[in-house]
């Protein structure tokens, strides 16, 4: 069998770990389709649109790591905008695909104006393939950017290049190897964090909503047991942290927190913030963003603390780091994590209120997922559990 453009694209995508992609079918498309069925490596699940088709990718990222999904050329590709703008929000690799018309047909000319030219807006890579030669190069720069920058990417094929002859990929390593992080810097982050927490004596870990895009969440239990400090998380985070464990302190959301909860984080000397989203709804109206001397906040692509800032490394290795070199610190408070409940006086106006309550309010067991939308801001709140 002639390996092809499709082939490529196909073998990129199981490399990845992709067992399925979703799809919406159309006249633009059909060759590229063809050629991902032919190859065999993942399972096409079919979308009544272009919408459904790029929302089920994004729930699918959600659990897997990443995904994919396939539309056609047209208005309705529109749609599909909604879904790549959540999995921009949430910092998930969703790699839309549209196949485009033959570089020969008149409409050929529209397609950047419809597509591309939107979609570069909510995508951190975007590529248009017309040439076997050049295809290999740019899927992988699509896929690789997406993996590396936890975002969604787009590539556009027309549909005369799909089943075109095309060189075999390489191995997958040179799409998921991460760049060296210069040593120097990540030395000094560390150096001067530990000064802060050797002056601080009741340190609180603050798990934030971006921790599973810099793939960090075992090295934040390291860290929890290597300080021996309590570990809070925002209301975006539900389930990131395991609730059974003896540090877990329940949800931090300032006024509407857990009383104890709340006691703990204001009364804390010392602060570390990991990878959380400070916005209007995480803050309760802006009353009370947790920043200050008194806080090493620790981004995926920064670290502020003393008044300094470092970056060059990712969230994963200075976490490592300051787990392995921390000494222990006494725990925030020795209470037992009893499940947060709301107050019988707080008021429930709606349906939605009413479901991230309800979802909030539960402690769930070691393995459990929460996923949850809003219109304005994905959270991590719809509860599953994997086996």
């Amino acid at each position: 069998m002639i390996f092809t453009v499709g082939h490529y694209l196909a073998e990129r995508l199981t490399q990845i770990g992709l067992k399925h992609h979703f799809a919406v079918t159309g006249d633009c498309n059909l060759v590229l389709l063809d050629q991902l069925l032919a190859h065999g490596g993942m399972k096409q699940i079919y979308s009544c649109n272009e919408l459904t088709c790029s929302l089920s990718a994004e729930g699918y990222a959600r659990v897997n790591g990443a995904a994919a999904a396939i539309i056609t050329f047209g208005a309705d590709a529109i749609s599909a905008l909604n879904g790549i703008r959540e999995a921009y929000a949430e910092n998930l690799p969703v790699i839309l695909i549209s196949g485009t018309p033959n570089t020969r047909d008149p409409r050929s000319d529209l397609a950047p104006l419809r597509q591309i030219g939107m979609v570069r807006h909510i995508t951190v890579a975007a590529e248009i393939i017309t040439s076997a030669e050049t295809a290999p190069a740019q899927i992988d720069h699509v896929i690789r950017t997406a993996l590396h920058e936890k975002k969604p990417a787009y590539l556009e094929i027309a549909c005369h290049i799909a089943d075109q002859p095309c060189v075999r990929p390489s191995p997958v390593s040179s799409l998921c190897s991460h760049p060296a992080p210069d040593l120097e810097s990540l030395n000094e982050a560390v150096d001067e964090s530990l000064c802060f927490l050797e002056k601080r004596n009741r340190i609180v870990i603050l798990v934030g909503s971006k921790l599973p895009a810099a793939e960090a969440l075992e090295n934040t239990t390291e860290l929890a047991d290597g300080l021996g400090c309590s570990i809070t998380v925002v209301s975006a985070a539900k389930s990131l942290f395991p609730e059974e464990h003896p540090a877990f302190q329940s949800i931090y959301w300032d006024e509407v927190s857990n009383p104890r909860t709340e006691k703990i984080i204001h009364e804390a000397d010392g602060i570390i913030t990991l990878a959380p989203v400070w916005n209007d709804y995480s803050s309760v109206g802006w009353q009370n963003l947790i920043h200050g001397e008194n806080v090493l906040e620790i981004n995926p692509d920064r670290v502020t603390v003393n008044n300094r800032t470092f970056n060059g490394f990712c969230l994963k290795d200075f976490v490592r780091e300051i787990a392995h070199r921390s000494q222990g610190r006494p725990a925030s408070s020795k209470e037992d994590y009893q499940p947060w409940f709301f107050p019988l006086t707080t008021p429930m106006t709606n349906d939605e209120t009413t479901r991230q309550s309800n979802i909030r309010r539960r402690s769930f067991p070691r393995g459990t997922q929460a996923e949850d939308e809003m219109p304005w801001q994905p959270q991590r709140l719809m509860a599953t559990t994997s086996s």
